[in-house]
């Protein structure tokens, strides 16, 4: 989770204008990789969602008509900086989150 209700925390840190900016398409890809974000969970007609699924660092995981899960691809040197093992999640968790977007 990026947010959560506690936007007083997120906005003194800088957390919230950064999450602003990304909502707003300026430069997105640094401020992924800022904070590691690995997978995205967005509504589909976001244009972020639009971004993601046509940049080819980023990968569609399950779609649906509310919804896009994307990963960023695990040879993106970015993210696996800064994950370690690079390893994916297991089919258990992709199935729970593709559930909780039903």
């Amino acid at each position: 989770m990026f947010l959560d209700s506690r936007v007083d925390i997120f906005e003194y840190s800088g957390v919230l204008k950064d999450y602003l900016d990304l909502l707003a398409l300026n430069d997105p890809a640094p401020l992924l990789d800022k904070y590691k974000i690995r997978y995205v969970l967005f509504p589909r007609g976001e244009p972020l969602t639009y971004v993601l699924q046509h940049d080819a660092k980023w990968k569609v995981l399950y779609s649906d008509k509310l919804s896009v899960l994307l990963e960023r691809n695990s040879d993106d040197s970015a993210i696996n900086a800064a994950s370690g093992n690079g390893s994916l999640p297991s089919a258990a968790a992709l199935s729970t989150a593709a559930t909780m977007v039903r």
